[in-house]
């Protein structure tokens, strides 16, 4: 966790969703924090299909390919993720719980909302 004004939302982000920035003021003696992440890792690495609050994810070099699930289908997966994508995703498709998926280049910025299922392949 790293203190807001260390690692703000970019405004055109915030602005694009319509979404109230937490206040970058102290509330009463405790400051307000984010949870700020850094990932590194080689083709065929990846983060499993898991969900949480809404996230926004920079690129600043290489490739991702996403899998995403709206909330009605999300679900939560400890496989990893590059057997998930040749494997098990057919398995839930057939279920009737088939992903949007994208490809996320350098300098792109995905914006995932509350409560979507979502995997990251590095590509």
């Amino acid at each position: 966790l790293v203190a807001l004004a260390m690692c703000p939302t970019p405004e055109i982000i915030q602005a694009a969703f319509d979404v109230n920035p937490p206040s970058r003021e102290a509330k009463g003696t405790r400051n307000v924090f984010v949870n700020a992440q850094w990932a590194l890792g080689g083709e065929g690495t990846g983060a499993p299909v898991h969900f949480h609050n809404t996230a926004w994810n920079a690129l600043i070099y290489g490739a991702k390919y996403w899998t995403l699930y709206p909330p009605r289908d999300k679900i939560m997966s400890h496989d990893q993720i590059l057997q998930f994508t040749e494997e098990n995703m057919q398995i839930f498709c057939k279920r009737g719980k088939c992903p949007v998926t994208c490809v996320q280049t350098a300098g792109d910025v995905v914006i995932v909302p509350e409560s979507w299922g979502h995997g990251v392949l590095n590509v």
